[in-house]
């Protein structure tokens, strides 16, 4: 308990503090920090990134063929013996993870592979999520918001930040329930009922049918509605998380948009920030609390048609099961209905 308020105590002695040099690198809420340069996908790299990635396939191509040997029920690595598609989007993230070097590349996809098979990761059931000690906020939304075309946004994910509770998590059990929710995005079957009706372009190599909904990434929004620093923080627990999905699910994010923010959130940001390598840092947009609102920016930025008609937008996806309605208020919906369907268009 007294470590408990002794870390309380550094966040908000943190928030009054004046800005180190080191502050200096990190947005303030509200301020749009344009985001990293488009990035071509894998069909369409240049002569230099192609032949660096034809260089790493090269080099880890033992190491995976071994992996693939030892454990063929591995979900990212049937993905990876099912498709050279999936192999080289999948060692692409490694390789700009590194910054180009293809001895780092190697190394952490090494390190992931070891950690697949010591935590056996495909083991992890997607009910994972729901485990009440998770106290998981993360929810994936359905096909009607994906976008999974080459350089498109890929999966739409909606976080209820104030449903994780610092009181009853337990650490093991939310980050199962992290993990089960990346392997759905990334690797595991879809639902027989529901699978993913994206379209291929012409002339682009075939995805697997399996191999979950082939997010190359996704893109976050993070809602703020009723947290509360003292309630919903808990330090370890989030960079433990953290942590792990940077190292063995790098550049899968694509933009995050923390919503309906109070200014406490940005103390904790300063204190998980040294998590955050530049590229994570500019992917991060910090949607103004006063002007238009969220449901402009997102509307504009992540686009109607792949909003949910419960977030502002024109998609038709029910609100999640364990999400409250009444939380949305700020979203400017109409009211919704008793299964949960949105009625009625957006406001605004």
């Amino acid at each position: 308990m007294a470590s408990y308020y002794l870390q309380k105590m550094s966040i908000f002695r943190s928030s009054k503090t004046a800005a180190s040099a080191d502050d200096t690198t990190l947005p303030s809420p509200g301020v749009l920090v344009p985001p990293p340069p488009k990035e071509p996908d894998v069909e369409d790299l240049g002569s230099a990134e192609r032949g660096a990635l034809a260089s790493l396939i090269e080099a880890t191509a033992p190491a995976l063929d071994r992996a693939t040997a030892s454990h063929p029920t591995d979900d990212m690595l049937r993905c990876v013996a099912t498709s050279t598609l999936y192999r080289d989007t999948l060692l692409l993230c490694y390789l700009r993870d590194a910054l180009g070097s293809i001895s780092t590349a190697a190394t952490a996809l090494s390190a992931t592979l070891a950690w697949r098979a010591k935590h056996h990761v495909t083991r992890i059931p997607a009910t994972a999520v729901d485990a009440p000690d998770a106290t998981f906020p993360g929810y994936i939304l359905g096909p009607a918001c994906d976008d999974l075309s080459p350089g498109g946004g890929g999966v739409l994910v909606y976080t209820a930040c104030a449903q994780f509770d610092r009181r009853t998590v337990r650490r093991a059990a939310f980050v199962d329930g992290v993990i089960a929710t990346l392997e759905a995005m990334l690797y595991r079957d879809p639902p027989a009922a529901a699978p993913s009706t994206a379209a291929v372009p012409a002339g682009r190599r075939d995805h697997p049918a399996h191999c979950g909904r082939y997010a190359r990434r996704f893109t976050a929004i993070m809602d703020f509605t009723g947290w509360s620093a003292m309630r919903n923080v808990d330090l370890p627990t989030v960079k433990g998380a953290l942590t792990l999905f940077f190292a063995h699910y790098p550049e899968r994010h694509g933009r995050v948009y923390l919503v309906n923010y109070p200014v406490s959130v940005y103390a904790v940001y300063r204190m998980i920030a040294p998590l955050l390598s530049e590229r994570v840092i500019r992917q991060i947009r910090w949607v103004p609390t006063t002007g238009e609102g969220a449901v402009p920016v997102l509307r504009r930025e992540v686009g109607a048609s792949r909003l949910p008609r419960w977030l502002g937008g024109d998609a038709e996806e029910p609100v999640p099961v364990g999400v409250d309605p009444a939380t949305l208020a700020a979203f400017q919906v109409r009211p919704l209905g008793a299964a949960g369907a949105p009625v009625g268009a957006p406001v605004g």
